[in-house]
């Protein structure tokens, strides 16, 4: 029999054999690891369960929208206990578990507590629900009352209206604060203000107070039932709950480890056992049959593996064998040759020498392309690194630049000529500059504007100059004209000149950049330099440009302001003046005005009287509505404009139909009492309804009023 195909067919029955037994002893194993993966989801679950506790509570205790769309929700907490309860029905069919009665019932215990805290966490949800916030529940029907307490008290005496801001302003601490002290004083408020509203007879004003205390009732109510953290109610029972919860997972916890471990180690010795005792047999069988010629080779060639494994490429020396085993020494041979190229290639790279190249030993030399490949990447990202480094110096330029200066716009803001001799001062030094100047719109004359020269900086120093061009004139007007950068590398003939102690220069680089506003020209700057300005220089100057701009006309507003300031005290003094004139003439006045007014009270009181005593309703000549009072929409329970515009009939709906032979009746009579029935919901009232026309001078009849005495509901169905 051949031996390679002996030996290959020996190796495949082995490897099989190992494998099989490998994959047998494996399964219970990896059921355990599985188990503890899943203990540690189940870890994570609860961790994540408190967190969304605490964020509950956390929020409830800011007044913070508890169940919004925004944080966590209800349904994500529910979704979490879901969860945890599928894993604790996988642990009870682990086999290591289901046999341990008391494994079981620590189980079981963790499975009741995580009940009683889902069940504590829903009452939760819903008692925070029927709280509701400013958008819904309680609070949101309880600040709406309190509204619509303020609007209709507003022209109120001041009596009414301090009690509505003192009950406005416990609302308003209640709401901030959550704490339901205030709730029991606004009751109390609450009770002051309705007495005070039975006195003057506010009917309607006592109907709203009534349900916004009914209200305010039931929010202390809530507020009991939710309790706090570490006192009773529910509040209190979601954290019990918990902390129950999280104690009965120490308990399945130190079960559920001790099986895995136990499990996961008598598998594993039992694998590893049959393992070796397989191998042990196998190998006994090997030397058996191996014979010492095969053996002795082997040995020598299995050494340089081992020196070559170790990271070893010196020479070997080997001994005639057989003719596989010659071939593998010659290709371990081989291998060294070329390993110790590949390190000699390495070590070039390592010392950043790129241009060594490398020499494949074949076709496949797979380590010399990775290596080749290598000192390519290695070129490409020398060469992108630069180029990034680059560009990470202009990009900090220009952010730093945009800082500094809007430090300076912002200390310089108040004096437009100091934040130019700043501002122009520091752009020069930043951009590396020898001298610029900052020119100004002054456009006091609208048909002629000049642009002035307000700042000039050279050699570190302020220059005075003066100096003021015409739009279009030179490049400092061009550039206002046309609102556009100029940016010049070669400079007109006798220009501009740098001046110093060793004489004069003509600069290399002349940038003109136009202070804009909302493509408003507010000036230009000019800045000379020996040296050309850069891409990113320029993007700066042009940014900075635009943000003096903006300043400029800040500071232009804040002086106009303050001389319109002074403008208007003045007139303010003026007026004082004829203010005291008129005082003496409405003096005058005033005796005359008494007695009218006095007279115009008494009929306004006979008339608030009346409308707070009846029902009223106004009628035109045709029998049309045109207007009730309050006392009326609130009886009827309808609207004003549901009202007015409508026949009597169509409103009322009772057993009177005024047609035109009742209107000439009531024309001719001037009054007329009618008894008439109506329905409104379930109930049944009698009306007394005294009809009375309305004449004017001429004695004509101009309109119809109705005084309705409601007299006691008749039936309830």
């Amino acid at each position: 029999m051949n031996k390679n195909l002996f030996f290959g067919l020996g190796f495949v029955l082995f490897t099989s054999i190992v494998l099989l037994i490998n994959w047998v002893f494996n399964l219970p194993v990896k059921q355990a690891e599985k188990i503890g993966q899943q203990w540690t989801v189940t870890e994570k679950q609860l961790a994540v369960l408190q967190s969304m506790q605490s964020e509950f509570l956390v929020r409830f205790e800011k007044e913070e929208h508890v169940l919004s769309e925004e944080g966590i929700t209800d349904g994500e907490a529910r979704s979490v206990v879901r969860t945890i309860r599928e894993d604790i029905d996988t642990y009870r069919n682990f086999r290591a578990i289901s046999g341990n009665e008391e494994a079981i019932a620590a189980v079981s215990f963790f499975s009741s507590a995580l009940n009683n805290y889902e069940n504590a966490l829903n009452d939760f949800f819903l008692i925070i629900r029927e709280r509701g916030d400013e958008n819904s529940g309680l609070i949101a029907r309880w600040q709406e009352i309190s509204s619509r307490l303020l609007q209709a008290n507003a022209s109120s005496g001041n009596a009414i209206r301090e009690k509505l801001n003192r009950i406005k302003a416990l609302e308003n601490s209640y709401l901030l604060r959550n704490n339901s002290r205030f709730l029991e004083e606004l009751s109390v408020a609450a009770e002051d203000l309705r007495n005070e509203l039975g006195q003057v007879g506010d009917g309607s004003g006592i109907t709203d107070l009534d349900s916004y205390l009914v209200l305010t009732g039931n929010l202390l109510a809530v507020e009991k039932r939710i309790g706090s953290i570490d006192l009773q109610g529910i509040t209190g029972d979601v954290t019990g709950s918990l902390k129950k919860l999280l104690s009965a997972r120490t308990s399945v916890q130190g079960f559920l480890i001790k099986a895995v471990e136990k499990t996961s180690l008598w598998w594993t010795l039992f694998r590893y056992l049959t393992l070796v005792s397989f191998t042990v047999v196998c190998i006994i069988g090997l030397v058996l049959i191996t014979s010492l010629g095969i053996t002795n080779p082997l040995k020598r060639t299995a050494q340089a593996m081992e020196k070559l494994a170790a990271g070893d490429l010196s020479e070997n020396t080997f001994d005639n064998g057989l003719p596989e085993i010659r071939r593998i020494d010659n290709a371990i041979t081989e291998a060294i040759t070329g390993l110790n190229q590949k390190a000699a290639f390495a070590r070039s790279l390592n010392e950043d020498n790129l241009a060594l190249e490398m020499n494949l030993l074949g076709e496949h030399d797979l380590l010399g392309r990775e290596l080749s490949q290598l000192q390519q990447k290695m070129s490409k990202t020398e060469e992108l690194q630069k180029r990034n480094d680059e560009s990470n110096m202009k990009r900090r330029y220009i952010n730093e630049g945009l800082a500094k200066f809007a430090d300076i716009l912002r200390t310089n803001s108040n004096d437009i000529n100091l934040l130019g001799d700043s501002f122009i001062r520091e752009i020069v030094k930043y951009l590396g500059a020898i001298q610029g100047g900052f020119f100004l719109l002054n456009d006091s004359d609208p048909s002629a504007p000049v642009l002035d020269l307000v700042s000039a900086f050279a050699y570190n120093r302020k220059k005075y100059l003066q100096k003021s061009l015409a739009l279009g004139e030179g490049l400092v007007g061009t550039c206002a004209k046309e609102k556009q950068p100029i940016n010049l590398t070669e400079i007109p003939e006798g220009y501009i000149s740098i001046t110093s102690g060793l004489g004069d220069t003509k600069p290399n680089n002349l940038l003109l950049v136009p202070v804009m506003h909302e493509n408003l020209l507010i000036g230009v700057l000019e800045i000379a330099s020996l040296r050309n300005f850069r891409d990113h220089e320029i993007q700066l100057a042009l940014e900075v440009g635009g943000s003096l701009g903006s300043t400029i006309i800040y500071t232009r507003n804040n002086e106009r302001t303050s001389r319109l300031l002074e403008k208007s005290q003045q007139q303010a003094l003026e007026m004082a003046e004829q203010e005291e004139e008129m005082r003496q003439n409405m003096e005058e006045l005033k005796a005359t005005q008494e007695e009218s007014t006095r007279r115009e009270e008494e009929l306004r009181g006979i008339v608030e009287a009346i409308s707070n005593t009846l029902l009223v309703i106004e009628y035109d000549l045709g029998g049309n509505i045109r207007q009730v009072n309050d006392k009326c929409c609130i009886f009827f329970g309808r609207t004003s404009e549901d009202m007015v515009g409508k026949m009597h009939h169509d409103v009322l709906e009772g057993t009177l139909v005024p047609d035109d032979q009742f209107w000439n009746t009531l024309e001719r009579t001037n009054q007329t009492i009618v008894i008439e029935k109506v329905r409104i919901g379930k109930m049944e009232y009698q009306l007394k309804e005294h009809f009375t026309a309305i004449l004017n001078r001429d004695n004509l009849v101009v309109k119809y009023i109705n005084f309705i005495t409601p007299l006691t509901d008749t039936n309830t169905k």
